[in-house]
C-alpha cells in the first residue's frame, strides 16, 4: 500500500509540473476598464429605466421592464420618488415589483435594486 501511494504521489507531481499553467496577464488592467466603462456601470434613479433594459429577455406583455423592490420597503414611497426623479415616459418603461420571500418564485428576469431606497 505504501509502495501504491508513493508512485501515486510521484504521478501526482509530475503532472502537476507538466501542466502548470502561467497567468496571463489582464489585457486591460480592471482599474482601467471600471474608469472607462463607469458611465454604463454607474446607476440612478434617474437612469433606472435605461438600466432595466436585459437585452437577453424581453418585456412583458405590458412593454415594460420588472424592476424588483425589497419585500420589506415602503413601495409606496419609493413609486413617489421615482415619480419625482424619472420622467413619465420613462417611469412607464418600468414595472416595480417586490421580490418574493421564496426566489424560486420569482416570474421573470428583471433588475433588482434597493438603491431606491437609499435616497428615501
Amino acid at each position: 500500500m505504501t509502495h501504491l501511494f508513493r508512485r501515486l504521489a510521484v504521478v501526482f507531481a509530475v503532472l502537476l509540473v507538466a501542466v502548470r499553467v502561467e497567468p496571463q496577464p489582464a489585457s486591460i488592467p480592471i482599474l482601467q476598464y471600471i474608469h472607462d466603462t463607469w458611465g454604463t456601470l454607474t446607476r440612478s434613479n434617474h437612469t433606472l429605466a435605461a438600466a432595466a433594459v436585459d437585452p437577453k429577455f424581453h418585456p412583458g406583455s405590458n412593454g415594460r421592464r420588472p424592476v424588483y423592490l425589497p419585500s420589506r420597503g415602503d413601495s409606496a414611497a419609493v413609486t413617489r420618488l421615482l415619480r419625482r426623479e424619472m420622467s413619465d415616459t420613462d417611469f412607464r418603461r418600468i414595472e416595480l415589483r417586490l421580490l418574493p420571500a421564496d426566489l424560486d418564485h420569482l416570474s421573470e428576469q428583471g433588475l433588482w435594486t434597493n438603491a431606491v431606497f437609499t435616497t428615501l
